[in-house]
């Protein structure tokens, strides 16, 4: 009996000795606060808004709307700049934990050229707040810093191999969608375009029921034309809208002006079912005739880096490619067959 205290006795001890111990270690882990290093979002479907700042730049704002992101407020945002966004957002990790010795040199960097980033859920709750600084030394790696923290992190996509500050560091026109037209030929309720040196070639397609156009002179006292239309090449033509984009916005270039003060080589003024109009002015970058859509195929090679610019009433002044504006700057005429056509 007395053995069996003993060993009772024993047993009460070691097990309060691995009690406490393992509370001790428990507690200790507890008390490490990691969440100055929890940078990624894993449900990015859960961000509603992202704000970006630097030092040099004017800030900026996406704001999810719908199915689609907003620029500022003011503009369609990219699809594809939001989604690789969303993608380092999500899925950016630690590298390693820099030595403290160059604590002062990283957040010194954070200081001048950081960038200041707030992510907010779609209740504008904050859900991140901190800092991108500069690049580690073999440039595989960008320091990041929690706001309120004083310890910076090395961070990376395992998958993506740069500076990581790349990805944020644009400008509002940069994160801009550059679609002129993203349009669904059900939503088309007509199309204008001017050609103000050559008018015969000027022509409007409106709709005329749920599934038919018709395509007329633009200027009314132009003759129409009395050929058999070739089939389908209305429908053709409008399809050709889906996807119509510029090259890049242009906001400080030095000849602006003086390119809007010619006569544009085309307009187009797009009419949609619930009336909005979409306007655009084409200035020609080099001169050359109109072509039509076959002879402009067989000259891809010697055109494919012929541009435009392009000018809308917001103040936009974009260039554009020969090779996307062609999509669009169709002649009256070629709508139509030719007297030796089958």
């Amino acid at each position: 009996m007395k053995r069996t205290l003993i060993y009772l006795g024993i047993f009460l001890i070691l097990g309060g000795l691995v009690y406490y111990f393992s509370g001790q270690t428990g507690s200790t882990r507890s008390t490490i606060d990691t969440s100055d290093r929890r940078f990624a979002v894993e449900d990015t479907d859960r961000i509603g808004k992202i704000f970006i700042a630097t030092r040099t730049e004017d800030p900026v704002l996406l704001s999810r709307k719908g199915n689609e992101w907003l620029v500022n407020e003011k503009y369609l945002a990219s699809a594809t700049s939001v989604e690789e966004l969303l993608r380092l957002i999500r899925d950016v990790q630690l590298k390693f934990v820099p030595p403290r010795a160059a604590y002062q040199n990283i957040i010194q960097t954070i200081s001048s050229l950081g960038i200041k980033v707030e992510i907010y859920d779609r209740s504008d709750n904050l859900m991140r707040s901190y800092y991108i600084g500069g690049v580690t030394s073999d440039e595989k790696g960008t320091y990041f810093l929690m706001e309120g923290a004083n310890q910076p992190y090395a961070m990376h996509i395992p998958y993506w191999q740069g500076s990581l500050r790349t990805r944020f560091n644009l400008r509002e026109h940069q994160w801009r969608d550059r679609a002129m037209f993203a349009e669904r030929l059900r939503d088309i309720e007509s199309v204008k375009v001017n050609y103000p040196n050559q008018g015969d070639e000027s022509f409007v397609v409106e709709r005329v029921s749920e599934t038919e156009f018709s395509i007329r002179p633009f200027d009314e006292n132009m003759p129409k034309i009395t050929r058999n239309m070739h089939p389908g090449m209305i429908e053709s033509y409008l399809r050709n809208f889906q996807r119509i984009g510029v090259e890049a916005f242009e906001r400080n270039f030095h000849a602006r002006d003086s390119i809007l003060s010619t006569t544009p080589f085309c307009t187009i003024e797009l009419t949609r079912s619930n009336g909005d109009v979409v306007f655009y002015e084409i200035f020609q970058r080099h001169q050359r005739p109109l072509m039509g859509p076959y002879d402009a195929a067989e000259a891809e090679g010697e055109d494919f880096q012929m541009r435009f610019w392009v000018s809308a009433p917001n103040g936009d002044f974009m260039s554009a490619q020969y090779r996307n504006m062609r999509k669009f700057m169709w002649g009256y005429s070629w709508f139509f067959r030719q007297n030796d056509d089958i």
